[in-house]
C-alpha cells in the first residue's frame, strides 16, 4: 500500500509514526520507523551507495533518528532542531522514491541490458543440459 500511495499520490504521503507522551506533551516517535528504513537500506546497501551525495543528504534525517550514531548526535541538538529534522523525514522519503523511480523508468538513467546470446524460450531445451524444457527446469 505504501508503494501504491507513493506512485499515485506521492505529494500526500506521510510515514505512519507512533506517538508518545513526555513531560505532559505528545510527540512523535519516529525512531522505530527510521530504524526500519535503515534496516531496509542495509538489504541492498551497494545500490543505495550509488545514489551519491544527493542521496546521502536525503537520508540524513532518517539516519539521525534510525541509528545509534544519529541518536548520539540528536542528544546534542536543541529540541527545536530535532523537531525540524523530524519534519524533513516525509519530504525526504518522497524525494527518495522519486529518485529511484526515475532510475527505474525507461530513459531515466537505468542501465540497458544487452544479451550476448539470444533469449532462451520457455519451450527450448534447458541450457543446463538436463534434457528438459527450460520452463520445467531452470526457469523456476
Amino acid at each position: 500500500s505504501i508503494s501504491v500511495h507513493l506512485m499515485e499520490e506521492p505529494g500526500s504521503f506521510e510515514p505512519m509514526f507512533l506517538t508518545g507522551e513526555l513531560e505532559g506533551r505528545e510527540h512523535l516517535l519516529v525512531e522505530p520507523w527510521c530504524a526500519g528504513y535503515v534496516r531496509a537500506i542495509a538489504l541492498d546497501a551497494e545500490n543505495w551507495r550509488g545514489g551519491g551525495k544527493g542521496m546521502e543528504s536525503l537520508l540524513q534525517p532518517i539516519f539521525m533518528f534510525g541509528t545509534p550514531e544519529g541518536w548520539d548526535g540528536l542528544e546534542a541538538l536543541p529540541r527545536q532542531r530535532q523537531e525540524s529534522l523530524q519534519a524533513e523525514i516525509a519530504p525526504a522519503v518522497r524525494a527518495i522514491h522519486g529518485f529511484w523511480l526515475q532510475r527505474r523508468t525507461p530513459g531515466g538513467g537505468g542501465q540497458t541490458v544487452r544479451r550476448d546470446a539470444p533469449r532462451i524460450g520457455r519451450n527450448d531445451p534447458c541450457p543446463c543440459g538436463s534434457g528438459k524444457k527450460y520452463k520445467h527446469c531452470c526457469l523456476h
